[in-house]
């Protein structure tokens, strides 16, 4: 684990409760990772539109009722 990582995960942590249970710690550091990671893809222009998003599900609808 990278230095920064770390300290974003501490700073995280301590952000929580005194009573935060073991789950919520890690819930915490899941979203936080899962959230950096989209930020990224946003930095890196990996997103798609919402037309994008709805144009594929229905061509997969439609495969999926052949």
């Amino acid at each position: 684990m990278s230095t920064n990582a770390k300290r974003a995960a501490l700073r995280l942590i301590r952000g929580l409760p005194a009573d935060a249970s073991l789950e919520d710690i890690q819930y915490l550091l899941y979203l936080g990772q899962r959230v950096e990671r989209g930020l990224g893809e946003l930095r890196d222009g990996k997103t798609v539109t919402q037309e994008q998003v709805e144009r594929s599900l229905r061509r997969w609808r439609r495969s999926k009722a052949r």
